[in-house]
């Protein structure tokens, strides 16, 4: 054992140093902490401070977007560390602007971790109050330094039995990065869209700030959207989660705004034909992959996904939207309308006509030279009726005249070259399309 003592330099002083022990039998010199690797100039040493402590605390947390009543008691939890140890960690918060006692975490096992629940013990918290806290952490040391997060504001929220909208009127309702809710050039409506086009390697989220109440009826138990989705498409034969699987899109769940689980297998441009078609026709010999074809009204496509799949009846869960790319080639993105989480559906025109029925015929075609067929519950005006190419060009758009429950139309494309083609017939921001092809 060896001793040694440092002078004293003063107060408010770092003294750095190491260790160094010779060997006399084979000369060599051993160092702690090590010496640096070849190449590298800075030596690693062991410091202290002479003199009262002045280092604060670090702490990291992060807040929820919302809060259900139902999520209550809401568990907060802190990391927190120092250098000569942490004394507490404490939330200090109001409730409407009116204080109530701090929540005083406990240090869990691992000496970094801090927990501690939001309750109604000290007073009710009802949907539409206002918390607002702070985190403050403070050492043992002599001078009690601290370390304070926040404040945070976030909002209590009644979960709802259902949302729907079909995005045309302000709105609120989501947070996130690399979407929006907008009209890009080319679309009539207003919708939820990703950047256009996104970047590889990243990760975009739009979560819903509303919590849902799951129903019991599983067939109402549903998220229903419209959608483009023009995400780089997965080998064939590759399955969701694996690295061959490429880009992809996915809807998320979540109990608790922690941890998410995918309310059905994420899906890409190779989901649905009319979007790989779109996708591959604007990919060049030069584009290692990417595509430059833009999303058009023409490829929305609906969905349907469960929510009694992964959640029980009346479990309150969070949704979100997820884009996620690998290092590689991209696409235009995602575009999200007529979102409806467990709403009523059979009275839109869009509903009418997926019950009722919408054909064109025939296809495929010889001449170009259709009939489109159609069935609505009630009367409807102001239909129109649209072809687009793989693109998304329009190329024939006219008005369905008068108001009608039954369509019988004709549909001249004859002087169009043989090739794949979308019929839409279209109420406002609602559209039902058909594939058609004519082999000439």
């Amino acid at each position: 054992q060896y001793r040694g003592t440092i002078p004293n330099p003063g107060t408010n002083v770092t003294v750095r140093y190491y260790l160094s022990a010779a060997d006399n039998e084979t000369g060599r010199t051993y160092t702690a902490p090590g010496a640096p690797a070849p190449g590298i100039t800075t030596r690693q040493v062991y410091q202290f401070i002479i003199g009262p402590d002045a280092v604060a605390p670090q702490a990291t947390h992060t807040p929820p977007l919302f809060l259900a009543t139902t999520q209550l008691p809401y568990e907060f939890v802190v990391q927190a560390s120092d250098n000569i140890g942490v004394a507490s960690v404490a939330v200090n918060y109001t409730i409407n602007n009116v204080a109530r006692t701090p929540i005083i975490l406990i240090r869990q096992a691992d000496n970094l971790t801090y927990r501690g629940s939001l309750t109604t013990a000290g007073g009710p918290i009802n949907g539409g109050d206002v918390l607002r806290y702070s985190v403050v952490v403070t050492d043992v040391s002599a001078r009690a330094n601290q370390f304070s997060l926040g404040p945070f504001t976030v909002a209590i929220k009644t979960p709802l039995n259902q949302y729907v909208t079909d995005f045309n009127t302000a709105n609120s309702d989501f947070s996130g990065t690399g979407f929006s809710i907008l009209t890009p050039d080319g679309f009539a409506n207003a919708a939820i869209h990703s950047n256009h086009p996104y970047a590889d390697r990243t990760t975009l989220i739009y979560q819903l700030l509303q919590p849902i109440l799951v129903k019991s009826d599983p067939a109402q138990a549903t998220v229903k959207f419209d959608e483009i989705v023009l995400a780089e498409p997965g080998e064939p034969g590759s399955v969701f989660g694996s690295t061959s699987f490429y880009d992809f899109v996915v809807t998320e769940g979540s109990l608790d705004g922690r941890t998410w689980i995918p309310l059905s297998d994420g899906y890409n441009s190779r989901d649905t034909p009319i979007w790989k078609t779109a996708y591959d026709a604007g990919v060049s010999t030069t584009s290692n992959g990417s595509s430059t074809t833009v999303g058009t009204p023409a490829l929305f496509q609906p969905r349907t996904i469960s929510l009694r799949d992964k959640f029980a009846a009346g479990a309150t869960v969070q949704v979100r939207f997820r884009l996620t790319s690998d290092d590689g080639a991209i696409g235009w993105g995602w575009a999200i309308d007529n979102l409806n989480i467990q709403g009523q559906t059979g009275t839109s025109t869009k509903d009418q006509l997926t019950a009722g029925g919408l054909s064109v015929f025939p296809n495929p075609s010889s001449t170009g030279e259709l009939r489109m067929r159609a069935r609505l519950a009630r009367p409807t005006a102001g239909l129109q009726v649209q072809v687009r190419n793989v693109l998304g060009q329009s190329l024939l758009r006219q008005a369905v005249p008068g108001t009608a429950t039954q369509l019988d139309l004709p549909l001249n494309l004859s002087a169009l070259p043989a090739g794949l083609y979308f019929v839409s017939l279209e109420s406002g921001s609602e559209t039902v399309t058909r594939k058609v092809i004519i082999q000439k």
